[in-house]
């Protein structure tokens, strides 16, 4: 029993160990204008291997997903965001009738949030950068 015991938890280490290949980015997301800090959303590195996502904290994430184990494959990636909009909602009387109204405001600009159309991009490599920060434009003005 203990003879196989050992063995299986031998085999579910190096199988671990097999799917722990990939480069693992880290970085900030912050704003070139004046260096704050994006407050949410997520960050993904788009290329032939597939889409590796990281979620944004207070302007800090770093990529994983199932697939990778925490790291992205080497190769050419456009970055993009999601998510990145904050929302207030209020409720108001229209005539008797509560209703919700919604203010959205979008954290950085739309050319961002797709891989089509986004001006960022990051070569992974093994041995390469592990810190990537990245530097996006603000919005002009809240979109109701």
């Amino acid at each position: 029993m203990t003879k196989h015991f050992f063995t299986l938890t031998l085999l579910l280490l190096l199988a671990a160990a097999g799917c722990s290949g990939g480069i693992k980015i880290t970085g900030t997301v912050s704003y070139e204008d004046d260096g704050s800090p994006v407050k949410a959303g997520t960050v993904t590195f788009s290329g032939a291997q597939g889409n590796f996502t990281g979620v944004i904290k207070n302007g800090k994430y770093a990529t994983g997903n199932v697939r990778s184990v925490g790291g992205i494959p080497e190769g050419s990636y456009k970055v993009f965001f999601s998510g990145i909009a904050d929302a207030e909602y209020k409720q108001v009387d229209k005539g008797g009738v509560m209703d919700w109204e919604t203010k959205v405001t979008y954290l950085i600009m739309p050319e961002y949030t797709s891989a089509a159309t986004t001006p960022i991009s990051f070569e992974a490599v093994k041995g390469g950068p592990k810190v990537f920060d990245i530097k996006v434009r603000k919005p002009p003005a809240a979109v109701p």
